[in-house]
C-alpha cells in the first residue's frame, strides 16, 4: 500500500502523470487500485486548486482576543488563548481545509528551533497562528483473523480531512511574500531610443541595452542598417542577426533575435519624434514571468491566520499583554467573486461623457463659431446654446476651475495648444436639455468685433476628471478622450477630458482689415 506522504505531491514536478483505473468486466478490483482512483481525482483537483486560484484564506478564519467575561468586555481579555472562527482555506498542496466551528489556542508555541534558544521572560515575543491540513482516521473496525493464533486486526473505515491549528515562533515559519510579486508597472524603465536616431547618436545605448537585457555581446560590434521604408532597423553579425520592426500604426516594436520572436516594445510621439521605450505590454510582461516556472512550496510553509505579539507587562495583576496582526502575513485567494467586486469598485460604474455640441478637431467658420457662444443681454432667448457637456450619470463639482475654455491665439496643429489664455464664462447645469453649459461673458463677446480672434484661432476645453464626482457614488469621472471617441473614458476614474477645434479667419474682418492698410 502506498504511504501517506505519495499522495501530497505538492510539486507539479512530483506528479509525473495522471492515471486513472480502466475498467472490464471480470476486472479484481485490490486496495491499490481504489487508492489510485481517489488519487487520480484528488491530485487533479488540488493541482488545480494551487495553480489556478492559488493558496491563502478563502473566507473566515478570523483570530480574536477571548474576554474575561463575555457579558462585560471592559473587564479585560484572557493573555493565554484566542479565539479562531470558522471558515474555509486551500493550503500550499491545493488542499481544501474546512473549519465549521470555532477554535480555541493556546498561545504556546510548540517546540521549535528559536524556541530552544534561551529567551528572557521579558523580552518580546512575535508568534503566528498557523492552519495546517490534518488528516485523521476514524470509523476503527475489527478485522476477523484468518488462523487460529493470530492476534485481532484493527483498521479504520474512513479517513477524515481535517485541520491542526498551532502556534509556532515566527522565526520558524519560511512563508513566501502576501503580494506584490508581479507587478508589470515596476518593469517601466523609460526612454530606450529615438527611433530616428539607429543609426545615430542613439546607438551606443541601443546596444548597450540589448547586450545587458538579451546577452547579445556580439551586437557591440555588429553592423546596424536601416531598410528602404525606415520601419526595420537590422543588427547583423556573422551567422547572428536581430532585428526591430515598427508596426503599421507606429505604436509597437517587436525585437525578433536569430528569427526567433522575443519581445514587444512600446512607442510613443513626443515633438515630432518616435521614441522607443523599454517598458512591455502587461500581456508580454506576464508571458515572461509565467515562462519561468511553477511556484514551489516553502519548506516549513503554513497558512498563517495572524501574527502574534506579546508584550512584557509590569502591573502585577496583568504580567502580559498581546496585540494580534491579522493581515500582514495573511495569504489571501482572490475568488472570482472577489475580483469581481475589487474591479466594480475601483472601475465599474463611473460616470462618463457622453455627448458635446461642438466639432471636436475640426475647422469651423467664424459665423459658426459665433453662433455657438452667440450673447445678447436683452433678449436671452436669441443667445447662442454655449459650449453643452452632457454626462451618462449625474455629477457634482463641474465649476469654474473644472470646466474650462482655453484660446491659443497663434494656431499649432502639430503641437497643440499651450494654455494661452483662459475664457471668462459662468458654468450651469441645464435642467430643460439635462446638460451642463459654459456661456461665455457678455463683455468678452462684445470685445470679439475688435478682436484680433477675428483672423482665426483655436480653441480648447477641458474637464478635470478628478474633480468632477458622480453624485451618487462619488467617483471621479471617467474623463479620457481617448481617440476623440465618445463615450469618454478608459476604465479608470480620473482624467481630463481635453477637446479642441479651430475657427477659421472671419473673411469680413480680414476684408475690412485689408482696406484699412491701403489707406
Amino acid at each position: 500500500m502506498l504511504e501517506n506522504e505519495d499522495k501530497r505531491r505538492c510539486s507539479v514536478c512530483k506528479i509525473p502523470f495522471f492515471e486513472r483505473n480502466n475498467y472490464y468486466y471480470g476486472k479484481l478490483m485490490t486496495v491499490r487500485d481504489y487508492f489510485a482512483e481517489q488519487c487520480y481525482f484528488n491530485e487533479k483537483r488540488w493541482l488545480i486548486n494551487r495553480t489556478l486560484h492559488g493558496w491563502g484564506i478563502v473566507c473566515g478564519l478570523d483570530v480574536k482576543r477571548i474576554p474575561k467575561d463575555p457579558n462585560d468586555h471592559n473587564k479585560g481579555y484572557i493573555d493565554t488563548q484566542v479565539k479562531v472562527t470558522e471558515g474555509l482555506a486551500i493550503d500550499c498542496c491545493g488542499r481544501e481545509i474546512l473549519v465549521c466551528e470555532d477554535q480555541y489556542v493556546d498561545l504556546d508555541p510548540e517546540k521549535s528551533e528559536c524556541h530552544q534558544e534561551k529567551v528572557k521572560k521579558e523580552e518580546l515575543k512575535k508568534l503566528v497562528i498557523c492552519l495546517e491540513y490534518n488528516e485523521c482516521k476514524s470509523e476503527s473496525i475489527n478485522i476477523k483473523h484468518e488462523g487460529c493464533d493470530q492476534k485481532e486486526k484493527y483498521e479504520h473505515n474512513r479517513i477524515r480531512d481535517s485541520f491542526k491549528i498551532s502556534v509556532r515562533c515566527k522565526e520558524d515559519i519560511d512563508n513566501e511574500v502576501t503580494s506584490g510579486k508581479l507587478c508589470p508597472l515596476n518593469n517601466r524603465i523609460g526612454f530606450w531610443f529615438g527611433w530616428d536616431e539607429v543609426p545615430g547618436k542613439d546607438e551606443q545605448r541601443f546596444k548597450e541595452y540589448l547586450i545587458q537585457k538579451y546577452n547579445v555581446d556580439w551586437a557591440e560590434t555588429a553592423e546596424i542598417t536601416r531598410t528602404s521604408d525606415g520601419n526595420t532597423i537590422l543588427v547583423t553579425k556573422d551567422n547572428n542577426s536581430l532585428s526591430l520592426k515598427l508596426s503599421d500604426e507606429k505604436t509597437k516594436v517587436v525585437l525578433i533575435i536569430n528569427e526567433t520572436w522575443t519581445d514587444e516594445f512600446i512607442v510613443k510621439k513626443e515633438k515630432h519624434e518616435l521614441i522607443v521605450f523599454k517598458n512591455q505590454t502587461v500581456h508580454h510582461y506576464l508571458c515572461k514571468e509565467l515562462k519561468k516556472g511553477c511556484r514551489e512550496c516553502p519548506k516549513h510553509s503554513c497558512l498563517i491566520l495572524g501574527e502574534v505579539t506579546i508584550v512584557p507587562s509590569y502591573v502585577p495583576e496583568n504580567p502580559r499583554y498581546f496585540k494580534i496582526d491579522l493581515c500582514s502575513r495573511r495569504k489571501l485567494v482572490y475568488s472570482n467573486p472577489m475580483l469581481y467586486d475589487l474591479i466594480n469598485c475601483y472601475h465599474g460604474d463611473l460616470p462618463h461623457i457622453t455627448s458635446i455640441n461642438w466639432l471636436h478637431g475640426k475647422d469651423i467658420e467664424w459665423s459658426q463659431f459665433v453662433e455657438l457662444i452667440r450673447r445678447n443681454k436683452d433678449n436671452p432667448d436669441e443667445e447662442g446654446p454655449g459650449l453643452q457637456v452632457g454626462f451618462d450619470r449625474e455629477v457634482t463639482g463641474v465649476n469654474a476651475r473644472t470646466f474650462l475654455f482655453i484660446v491659443k491665439y497663434s494656431e499649432d496643429r502639430e503641437g497643440g495648444f499651450s494654455e494661452d489664455r483662459y475664457i471668462p464664462g459662468k458654468i450651469f447645469y441645464d435642467e430643460n436639455i439635462k446638460k451642463w453649459v459654459f456661456k461665455v461673458d457678455l463683455g468678452w463677446f462684445i470685445d470679439l468685433e475688435i478682436s484680433a480672434l477675428q483672423e482665426g484661432a483655436g480653441f480648447k476645453i477641458v474637464l478635470r476628471g478628478d474633480h468632477i464626482l458622480d453624485k451618487e457614488t462619488n467617483k471621479a469621472l471617467d474623463g479620457n478622450f481617448i481617440g476623440g471617441k465618445l463615450p469618454s473614458g478608459n476604465g479608470t476614474q480620473g482624467g481630463d477630458f481635453v477637446s479642441w477645434f479651430y475657427v477659421k479667419e472671419n473673411l469680413d474682418y480680414k476684408s475690412h482689415k485689408s482696406k484699412h492698410s491701403k489707406m
